[in-house]
């Protein structure tokens, strides 16, 4: 599509149309890129599967709610495996409240990473394995309070200060015992 405004949802906030419940058209297969970056649809359901950083020259990335795959809406549910892996112009990423996981690799090295926003009432409960490896930028994190898992290195080599989870978290991975301040 052209038009990005039609491929995207309202991710300013919520419209009526964003308060509907999208049910999943388990039908649509597929992929497709929007500004750098490629969403891959599993049973009507989207994740943001790749990037590509020369395509993109953005460093504030919005991650959309929901995408339009042949005139039906998708919602985001993840964020895959190496999605933005190496991305050296990203600064800042929203994640949208439908987000439930950030995959293995997502943002390893990305080195000029200095902010990860999630959407209010985010619904994330899990970060992959080495997700933020290398954010040598990354200097605090709030996480949302629906996390429950957060997988071993994910914020390893980052030089974070300031570390903010909720009570729900029942995996926290090595290297993040020592690191953690409280």
């Amino acid at each position: 599509m052209d038009d990005w405004e039609s491929c995207i949802g309202d991710i300013e906030g919520e419209t009526p149309e964003d308060t509907e419940e999208i049910l999943p058209n388990e039908a649509l297969e597929g992929k497709v890129w929007m500004y750098g970056i490629e969403y891959t649809i599993t049973k009507g359901i989207a994740a943001v599967t790749d990037s590509n950083q020369l395509e993109m020259k953005k460093s504030n990335i919005v991650i959309p709610s929901y995408i339009i795959y042949d005139e039906h809406k998708c919602r985001v549910e993840s964020i895959g495996q190496e999605a933005f892996k190496d991305n050296t112009y990203i600064t800042s990423v929203e994640v949208p409240k439908s987000v439930t996981s950030i995959g293995s690799y997502a943002f390893d090295r990305c080195a000029s990473l200095t902010s990860v926003n999630f959407g209010e009432n985010s619904q994330l409960t899990s970060i992959g394995y080495h997700a933020f490896w290398e954010c040598t930028s990354l200097t605090s994190i709030t996480l949302p309070k629906t996390i429950t898992a957060i997988e071993p290195r994910a914020f390893a080599s980052c030089p974070i200060t300031e570390f903010v989870c909720g009570e729900n978290v029942e995996k926290l991975g090595w290297p993040y015992e020592y690191e953690y301040d409280g």
